[in-house]
């Protein structure tokens, strides 16, 4: 059977491993002179490596500015506070250090400084048309994967929206994963971001976008993730555990980036916003709903899955669906994930809201299922 032409990108450069961050600096003179280092909160700070990566960068003759206190969900407000310091500072590089909100600020930063036009106009829907400064992306979660992805995603708190700015200069020029900077994640922090890696793992899997170099690498993301999650949130200093957990989330937003995802993540945007929640958290209650509305459409690549992962014998085995889906609402339990939107505060009142937004979402788009907004509701209240 003849193959559809596909596309396939990702970040230009990657460097993967223990001690990976020692690389920074050298990797940073060649490609600007002044930074803006893009940060989270304090964690950082605590862990030492704030410290470590500003001597290093200043070390190289690299002047640094600073972009501090990404907030967990970045607004399109701290998308404008970045691109105000990056020019007033006359920064010609970005390099973002933290979690997938850290990274998507980063990267959006250095792809609109080119621009005289605000964030909120790109927000709304601008098209962006001149590539900025070139960025270099470092995590230090193993969950979304933002660092090999053309994505920023972004809250606008006044209208109640999530959504995305997209272009191909948002690429990082390197991807840097060094999992010891996820050692300082506490358990709460892993367990939501790991099982935001593992959906997406699963969700670019089954996507109907996937090609099948798409398959290859979010197959093995599945098989990663799933099978380290549980260790590294139980013993945060398990070094293998880590490393899976940071190739794993890495490989799942690579084929996130091409393959896009499903409909966990059209209704988890809303809902985030909506009810201030982790986006991990959210992914994590909706994954087990969404893979049941799915499940004869993903029956055979759920099942091959699941023997990834050891849950069944073998790839054939009509069981292994199913098999799937009970492991993912036992990891859920385990880590004390919500198994209601009503345990949230929501209201059945909120549906419509969440409908409309997630009804056009690109994830939905995507989903294994054809969704009519019939499907999308039969999910909530299955989740309600």
């Amino acid at each position: 059977m003849a193959l559809k032409p596909f596309v396939f990108t990702t970040a230009s450069r990657i460097l993967f491993g223990y001690g990976s961050l020692s690389k920074l600096p050298e990797e940073a003179a060649q490609l600007g002179k002044r930074v803006l280092l893009v940060t989270g909160g304090s964690s950082l700070e605590a862990s030492g490596h704030r410290a470590a990566i500003v001597r290093g960068l200043e070390e190289r003759g690299l002047d640094v500015a600073f972009c501090e206190g990404v907030e967990a969900e970045p607004s399109v407000g701290t998308l404008q506070k970045g691109i105000d310091l990056f020019r007033e500072a006359g920064c010609d590089l970005v390099v973002s250090v933290g979690g997938g909100s850290v990274m998507d600020i980063g990267k959006a930063v250095a792809c609109l400084s080119a621009s005289d036009r605000t964030a909120q106009a790109y927000f709304d829907g601008e098209p962006i048309t001149r590539a900025g400064s070139p960025n270099i992306a470092v995590p230090t979660t193993s969950g979304t994967g933002s660092e090999v992805t053309k994505v920023s995603v972004l809250s606008d708190h006044e209208s109640g929206r999530k959504a995305s700015i997209r272009h191909d200069a948002m690429m990082p020029a390197l991807a840097l994963v060094d999992p010891e900077l996820t050692f300082s994640c506490p358990p709460s922090v892993t367990a939501a971001s790991g099982m935001d890696a593992f959906c997406q793992a699963i969700e670019s899997y089954t996507s109907i976008r996937a090609t099948p170099l798409t398959d290859a690498i979010a197959l093995e993301a599945v098989r990663l993730t799933g099978r380290a999650v549980e260790r590294a949130v139980e013993n945060g200093a398990d070094r293998e555990a880590r490393e899976e957990m940071a190739l794993g989330s890495l490989m799942a937003g690579i084929a996130l980036g091409n393959a896009r995802l499903g409909l966990v993540h059209g209704i988890a945007h809303p809902v985030g916003i909506l009810y201030d929640i982790p986006h991990g958290v959210a992914c994590a209650m909706l994954l087990p709903p969404v893979m049941a509305y799915n499940m004869e459409a993903s029956r055979a690549k759920c099942g091959r899955a699941a023997a990834e992962l050891g849950l069944i014998d073998g790839p054939s085995r009509q069981d292994g669906a199913e098999k799937l889906l009970e492991f993912v609402a036992g990891l859920n339990r385990r880590f004390g994930i919500p198994e209601r939107l009503s345990d949230l505060g929501a209201e059945r009142s909120d549906f419509a809201h969440i409908l409309k937004d997630g009804m056009v979402s690109g994830s939905t788009q995507s989903n294994p299922r054809p969704v009519d907004e019939a499907g999308f509701l039969e999910v909530l209240e299955s989740v309600f």
